[in-house]
């Protein structure tokens, strides 16, 4: 994601393992945020998604710890 600090690296058979773990809702869900209704284009949508709240946790915590002025 966004100059590689979180990089996301899809590998095939770990997609199709969390997409058979999927209940239809959560199917339905991720085929919503994919560029492409494919289980490859719902599975880059999740580990996108996954790295920003990721990035957001880092900054948060960041932020947090930053002395005050």
């Amino acid at each position: 994601m966004g100059g590689g600090t979180f990089p996301v690296a899809q590998d095939e058979a770990a997609g199709a393992g969390w997409w058979n773990a999927l209940g239809d809702e959560d199917r339905a869900l991720w085929l919503s945020r994919a560029t492409m209704p494919t289980v490859a284009c719902a599975h880059l949508a999740y580990l996108t998604d996954q790295a920003w709240h990721d990035a957001a946790q880092i900054a948060g915590e960041w932020l947090y710890r930053r002395p005050a002025n």
